[in-house]
């Protein structure tokens, strides 16, 4: 049986929990907390809500076009996800 583990405010589970226990995951990303995932004993991915993405991208992709130090290219399409730097 796995076991999730909390530490420091961060929710870390073991990458089966998101095929086992989507719906928990699910509504605890959608409360706004980002889950962190292991596999095999190390971190693999990030989950959060789309809000809380959008929340972090927003002031990156400002400071980013504000000092023209990047061009980025973010398309969402259902399905396909595409960044271009």
């Amino acid at each position: 049986m796995a076991v999730s583990m909390q530490t420091h405010d961060l929710d870390i589970r073991p990458i089966s929990d998101l095929r086992n226990k989507f719906s928990e995951v699910a509504d605890l990303v959608q409360d706004g907390q980002p889950i962190i995932f292991t596999k095999n004993g190390y971190g693999y991915m990030v989950t959060m809500s789309y809000n809380a993405f959008k929340s972090i991208q927003d002031p990156v992709l400002a400071e980013l076009k504000r000092t023209r130090s990047w061009r980025v290219t973010i398309a969402i399409t259902p399905g396909k996800n595409r960044w271009s730097f």
